[in-house]
């Protein structure tokens, strides 16, 4: 019951004012190359010549004249255009990882990956994408199949309020998502991708010809600040065991860390993985900005 409650605490801390600011840039998630669904039918990947009107963004250089609007301009003293919803949209699943490493310690990161899920959620929806939330552990433990609109992002979220991490151990499996992601489906990965091998072989399997697959590793602050001479207990990730820490080891601990944290971020980039990491600490906001930021660099 209590991570329940921690999922209802997270998601009530999300404000809407917020997310639609948010969703203003949620066609910055999306730039990139075309992607194709099935039968290679093109889905556009950003804000186009839909017949639904998105918002406002400022004129662009080069940009054809005919796509200002002039009232707007006038009011803001600069040139806009209006954007509009696509015609047609991109499929996105989002995949939340809900193993017991997400819960430990205080569950900060659960709750910060809850609201990350929903504000993912929030801004494909915004720009008239099919989106579905998938929670993973050992296996799928929750779906939510894909869908549009308002009424969508009410079902992602209940989904969301009535879940919890796994008390007693419990593994990530990633790869366990693979029946429920379709061909031209996109992903958005949030998990703290703490095994061995970072879920670099699940990555691997999930990837295909024109998916984009977005990553956030969501750390606690104890598991990316172990003090060089650090002593006592800690708690075995996944197994949910104590382990001894004797003297003088936690710059062994921690330079390990270091260089694992190194080679997944090489492994999203040579996979043309869109990865980004936060703590725990975070604001959601602050996270999703980060991510954004980080997706229009590459």
């Amino acid at each position: 019951m209590p991570g329940r409650l921690n999922s209802a605490v997270a998601l009530s801390s999300l404000d809407e004012t917020d997310l639609r600011k948010m969703a203003r840039v949620a066609h910055l998630l999306t730039i990139g190359q075309p992607a194709f669904g099935s039968g290679l039918r093109p889905h556009r990947t950003r804000a186009g010549q839909g017949t639904e009107f998105l918002d406002f963004r400022a004129y662009r250089p080069g940009e054809d004249i005919r796509r200002l609007d002039w009232r707007a301009s006038a009011r803001r003293g600069r040139p806009y255009v209006r954007t509009y919803h696509d015609e047609l949209s991109s499929d996105w699943q989002l995949c939340l990882d809900q193993s017991a490493s997400m819960g430990a310690l205080d569950d900060s990161k659960w709750m910060l990956g809850v609201q990350l899920a929903a504000a993912f959620a929030y801004m494909l929806l915004h720009v008239g994408n099919r989106v579905g939330v998938v929670q993973f552990s050992k296996g799928i433990d929750h779906l939510c199949p894909l869908g549009r609109g308002r009424l969508q992002y009410l079902r992602i979220v209940e989904q969301l309020r009535n879940s919890k991490t796994d008390l007693n151990g419990g593994d990530s499996n990633l790869s366990s998502v693979t029946p429920v992601v379709k061909s031209g489906t996109h992903l958005v990965i949030v998990s703290d991708f703490l095994k061995p091998d970072a879920m670099r072989e699940d990555l691997r399997v999930l990837r295909s010809p024109g998916r984009k697959i977005h990553a956030v590793q969501v750390l606690s602050a104890s598991e990316t600040s172990v003090e060089e001479n650090s002593t006592g207990l800690v708690r075995d990730i996944e197994s949910g065991e104590l382990v001894a820490i004797e003297s003088g080891a936690g710059h062994i601990a921690k330079s390990a860390l270091e260089r694992w944290q190194r080679k997944f971020k090489d492994f999203g980039i040579q996979n043309s993985i869109q990865l980004s990491n936060c703590s725990s600490t975070d604001r959601w906001q602050d996270v999703m900005l980060q991510h954004i930021a980080q997706v229009t660099r590459a």
